[in-house]
């Protein structure tokens, strides 16, 4: 009762639109979530998003859940996630996702890709790992967040080409336990992609490790 009075007077607020939620719905209401941009493109391979990998790197599958597109929701959505320590965010959006991937992925284990400890440390949390984690909960696969870890703080890709993108990446990336690899289906995670510079470049170490193969699945893909 005294929960119930005090949502009464301070109600839980959507992330998406700041209305008050209602009972049976969590951090997001039920009209923002039916109105996510999906991409859908997991029921297709190829697709827009597996181009950005073509001639870079092997991939069996690859999908992004949401397009992100400036002032949407999923921007919101994402902009609460890395700044505004709602990691239960992503969490939620994983094992959203996760009801969509079921049947369709055939992988050992789940990588988010790693932050700087500098920018975790600021954070507090890696926004792709929070995702991951959703994903491994729904899909039941085994997650792993310490094999691969970030060598170098790199300043921001916004303003760089896609070239140079590339070039800002290498050796941004180290595979610390290359037996948690070997021989298997790696799922390489992250939330936005833009180039896919910086999958790349960690999707390559990861199979330089002796990696079967490495999937990519992102929370959103930039438009």
């Amino acid at each position: 009762m005294l929960r119930d009075f005090l949502h009464l007077i301070f109600p839980d607020l959507c992330h998406g639109c700041q209305r008050p939620l209602v009972k049976g719905e969590d951090l997001v209401c039920t009209v923002c979530l039916f109105e996510l941009s999906k991409t859908n493109n997991y029921e297709n391979q190829p697709n827009e998003v597996w181009d950005k990998y073509a001639g870079r790197i092997p991939l069996e599958f690859c999908a992004s859940y949401l397009k992100f597109g400036k002032s949407s929701s999923v921007q919101k959505l994402l902009h609460k996630l890395k700044y505004e320590n709602k990691p239960q965010i992503g969490v939620m959006l994983g094992k959203m996702y996760a009801e969509d991937l079921k049947g369709r992925l055939s992988v050992d284990v789940i990588v988010p890709l790693p932050l700087h400890k500098r920018r975790q440390r600021v954070r507090g949390y890696n926004q792709s790992e929070v995702f991951a984690k959703g994903l491994a909960e729904g899909l039941d696969i085994m997650l792993n967040t310490t094999a691969v870890v970030r060598t170098k703080h790199t300043k921001t890709q916004t303003k760089k080409s896609r070239e140079e993108r590339y070039l800002n990446m290498k050796e941004v990336f180290a595979v610390k336990d290359a037996e948690a690899f070997r021989g298997k289906k790696v799922l390489l995670v992250d939330d936005v992609v833009t180039t896919g510079a910086t999958l790349t470049s960690c999707a390559e170490e990861i199979l330089r490790a002796g990696a079967k193969a490495v999937d990519i699945v992102t929370i959103a893909a930039a438009e």
